[in-house]
């Protein structure tokens, strides 16, 4: 039971990464959104994708 546990949660993790990283890839700045709500929401992929990510 442990390890059925264990390996569920790495696989659901590494997937979970993939779509974060594409959404990160595919991200483009919206005609009607200004460059700092696009730079935050960058930001916030890029520390969905990396936890360990500086906050600087």
């Amino acid at each position: 039971n442990d390890l059925k546990e264990a390996l569920f949660k790495r696989f659901e993790s590494t997937d979970s990464l993939s779509k974060i990283f594409e959404q990160l890839k595919e991200r483009k700045q919206q005609s009607d959104e200004t460059i700092t709500s696009y730079y935050d929401a960058i930001i916030k992929l890029c520390r969905e994708y990396d936890r360990s990510m500086s906050h600087e």
